[in-house]
């Protein structure tokens, strides 16, 4: 049985789980250290996934400083950084176009302000919405509007001294939902 040494770990393996590597060999455990690598610092694709590395789309070096300095914010770029992922490639490139168009659309000078795509799906109207969504909403809104009942008595209980459900009935003209005890 023929063996051979990792050339990055050093152990010996045979030579059925060793892959080739810049004249040497490396074995299983060590070919991920050898896979080029996404550059871009806040990249969630998985290794496996990184097999092609391109350059950094050209409209990011296109944009303006402040632009440039808010991507490399959102996006966790640093100068140095020249390959980057299929993934973040994409991303990338529709957030830098994105501020391109928002910049030339606007032909009035004012202060920069650049809207990077929001992940997700865009938010719905409560009547365009379905009716799971609208239940969700309705809940929602009695949840908001329970909380600020309650506030709205704890307060008056601390003005009126431990009558606020009273007080609350007398101004409103019509009770409460649900009595509020502490």
């Amino acid at each position: 049985m023929d063996s051979r040494v990792c050339n990055l770990c050093s152990h010996v393996t045979n030579v059925s789980d060793l892959r080739p590597y810049n004249g040497g060999w490396v074995c299983a455990k060590c070919k991920w250290q050898i896979l080029p690598k996404c550059s871009v610092i806040n990249c969630k694709t998985p290794v496996r996934k990184q097999k092609i590395l391109k350059n950094i789309p050209a409209r990011v070096t296109e944009l303006a400083p402040a632009a440039r300095l808010q991507l490399n914010l959102t996006y966790g770029l640093s100068p140095e950084i020249i390959e980057c992922c299929s993934s973040c490639y994409q991303k990338l490139h529709r957030a830098a176009s994105a501020i391109l168009s928002n910049a030339s659309a606007s032909t009035e000078p004012q202060e920069p302000h650049y809207d990077l795509p929001k992940p997700g799906r865009p938010p719905t109207p409560y009547e365009k919405a379905s009716k799971t969504t609208q239940k969700k909403i309705e809940r929602s809104a009695r949840q908001i509007h329970l909380d600020a009942e309650k506030n709205v008595i704890r307060k008056l209980n601390t003005i009126s001294h431990g009558s606020g459900n009273a007080l609350y009935e007398k101004v409103v003209e019509c009770p409460p939902t649900k009595k509020v005890e502490f």
